[in-house]
């Protein structure tokens, strides 16, 4: 037979407990007795006393004294208008206000178009207008749409240049550089050379920094109103 386990015995202040729920509360009983003995029993009592006394007592608001009106300084009565002095009245009137900056005002180019080449334009101006109606109307172009106001505005006085013989000058060009001068720029043009043209200007005298609107898209809008006349005319 296995041999019996020995029974753990619990020692505790010079006495031996066999049962350890003994054992506990003879500890137990020590510890409320040192408690008592320093007074720290009653120290406690007293602290959770004045918590309960503290959590009973209604919560005042913390109310902020108030501040006595601040005495005028002002010699003048209360609701009276402002009495100045003659100094005070010129120091008010001599105030300049400052003035506004003006914005800088683009100087709008004006053509002076010589008797031969406003009788030019005369006789284009009718289908000048339809062009100009077919920009804003017709879808047109690679990408089959309609142009806006400001840009049928800017196409058509490139190409009443072009039309009227005047040519097309840029400023960052030779003084005087002129595409197509006193050449008869109609609907019977062939435009793809004339685009060819415009591109060899740019390759010599410079390239248009408006990314086209100079010649090359204005040349381009001709054509395109070039292609749809002959299709109407054609149906």
């Amino acid at each position: 037979m296995p041999a019996r386990r020995a029974k753990q015995v619990f020692h505790f202040d010079g006495k031996d407990f066999i049962d350890y729920m003994d054992y506990v509360t003879a500890k137990r009983r020590r510890n409320e007795a040192e408690v008592k003995r320093i007074g720290l029993a009653e120290a406690t009592n007293g602290v959770r006393e004045k918590i309960r006394a503290l959590r009973k007592a209604p919560f005042k608001k913390n109310v902020q004294a108030k501040h006595a009106p601040s005495r005028r300084r002002s010699a003048r009565k209360a609701g009276k208008p402002v009495l100045y002095t003659g100094e005070e009245l010129d120091q008010q009137i001599n105030v300049v206000p400052r003035a506004k900056k003006r914005s800088a005002r683009v100087t709008k180019v004006v053509i002076e178009y010589t008797d031969e080449q406003r009788a030019t334009l005369k006789t284009a101006q009718d289908w000048m207008d339809d062009m100009n109606n077919f920009l804003l109307k017709v879808p047109h172009g690679g990408g089959n749409r309609t142009v806006s106001e400001d840009n049928a505005r800017t196409v058509m006085r490139q190409v009443e240049k072009m039309v009227s013989g005047a040519g097309v000058t840029y400023h960052h060009w030779p003084s005087k550089i002129v595409f197509a001068k006193n050449r008869a720029i109609d609907l019977s043009t062939n435009f793809d050379e004339l685009y060819r043209e415009a591109e060899e200007y740019e390759n010599k005298y410079g390239r248009d920094l408006g990314n086209g609107w100079l010649m090359r898209h204005p040349i381009v809008k001709l054509k395109n109103y070039q292609v749809w006349r002959l299709e109407q005319a054609n149906k």
